[in-house]
């Protein structure tokens, strides 16, 4: 996991561009960082508690789904265990960075690539709330662009709202891996009917035959394994190749894309992972 800071000027150089506080002794550094984990400390539990049971209103626990292990040639779902430590850290990063996605300790589902040990999609809490807005929005038929472990399927194929939803998924083996217990999930609850199609393509070269008038009502791109400003440029030219097959009312959107606006504006090269 890369510092983000490391892209647009070290920590050092940032705290002395805020005021001084690069010059405090290694002493005073440590009691300030002692100090405020032992407040996040003292506030994971209640704000845990409080996330856990909105997040679990609307996601299904993954753990459930899921084997501890599972891979194919070049891909693995396993689990990741986060300690309040960690947690606290990660809270820490996000926040001096406006993004407002406290990270809980637990045990997560995690999807990721063999190599370099790269973390594609997880089901922490980050990843639940920063998906919310597709969530709450999808309706009609639905374009997704990356499966993942499936996390957003499943509350968008429980809503009454919405009619249809297809997949485009770029990788087979995520595919492979994924779609047997995701559909045996889906099945045994009925979900699989609103389910078209999990499309073995890249969203940038697919195309959908809309000559008999089918239009879709809400696409959603998450096709990012990392958080970086420079996806802005490829969500701009997903959105203008999606815009002839858009409904009335259509809702786009695209994974962490108003944070990394946000980012932009602050005229800053953003790139957490």
């Amino acid at each position: 996991m890369t510092d983000c800071f490391t892209r647009y000027g070290g920590q050092k150089e940032k705290r002395a561009r805020y005021g001084g506080a690069a010059s405090l002794s290694s002493g005073a550094k440590g009691f300030r960082t002692f100090v405020l984990l032992s407040v996040i400390f003292s506030l994971q539990a209640e704000l845990s508690a409080r996330g856990d049971a909105k997040m679990k209103r609307v996601y299904e626990e993954l753990g459930k789904i899921y084997p501890k292990e599972a891979e194919t040639e070049n891909w693995k779902i396993t689990r990741v265990k986060v300690d309040k430590h960690r947690a606290a850290m990660d809270s820490i990063k996000f926040a001096s960075d406006g993004f407002h996605y406290p990270t809980y300790p637990g045990t997560f589902v995690v999807l990721g690539k063999k190599t370099h040990q790269e973390i594609v999609m997880s089901d922490s809490n980050m990843e639940k709330v920063s998906n919310l807005d597709v969530i709450e929005n999808a309706h009609g038929n639905v374009l997704i662009a990356g499966l993942g472990l499936g996390m957003i399927l499943i509350p968008i194929l429980k809503k009454k709202e919405v009619k249809h939803v297809v997949v485009v998924e770029k990788e087979k083996e995520v595919i492979d891996l994924v779609l047997p217990y995701l559909m045996k999930y889906l099945k045994k609850h009925g979900l699989d009917k609103k389910l078209g199609e999990v499309m073995n393509k890249d969203i940038h070269e697919v195309s959908f035959d809309h000559k008999n008038g089918f239009k879709w009502n809400t696409i959603y791109f998450d096709i990012w394994s990392n958080i970086c400003t420079d996806n802005l440029k490829e969500i701009r030219a997903l959105k203008k190749r999606f815009r002839k097959g858009r409904a009335k009312g259509c809702w786009v959107g695209a994974w962490m894309e108003d944070e990394l606006k946000y980012q932009l504006r602050r005229k800053t090269r953003y790139n957490l992972y």
